[in-house]
């Protein structure tokens, strides 16, 4: 073992390197969480992750897909459906914004937009969304 002539642990900020400091003195590092948001970690009944995991959870169910399949990235086309009609749910019931439903669904904020229009395209389509609605929602 060569040991290097005039080495000397280096002090940073006053404080000695944590070999020679007594581990119940080292200070707790101060960590900034950032909260990830799910559908399961809110508590509150009337809280809107809690209203739209309920909504996604029902429009699974209703397209005979699994919550695992409508979070996930398949791009088959009544999986897609489906989600999109989960995104626009959401979105019309809850007024949460883009960038949330996408934090909630893993997805971009401009993705979550295209599917919401493009299902409400479809339902206008289908005349289930009338043009006033659907200009109505656009201006707010």
């Amino acid at each position: 073992m060569s040991v290097q002539f005039g080495y000397r642990p280096q002090m940073s900020r006053g404080v000695p390197p944590p070999s020679v400091v007594p581990r119940s003195r080292i200070p707790a590092p101060k960590v900034m969480v950032r909260r990830n948001l799910t559908m399961q970690d809110e508590r509150k009944p009337d809280c809107p992750f809690r209203r739209s995991s309920t909504i996604a959870a029902g429009v699974a169910a209703k397209h005979g897909v699994t919550l695992a399949m409508l979070m996930g990235e398949s791009r088959v086309k009544h999986i897609v459906a489906a989600r999109h009609e989960a995104w626009w749910l959401v979105w019309r019931t809850t007024g949460m914004s883009y960038p949330k439903i996408g934090t909630i669904f893993r997805r971009d904020h401009t993705t979550i937009m295209h599917g919401v229009k493009k299902h409400e395209k479809k339902l206008f389509d289908q005349g289930l969304l009338t043009a006033v609605e659907t200009v109505r929602h656009a201006t707010t």
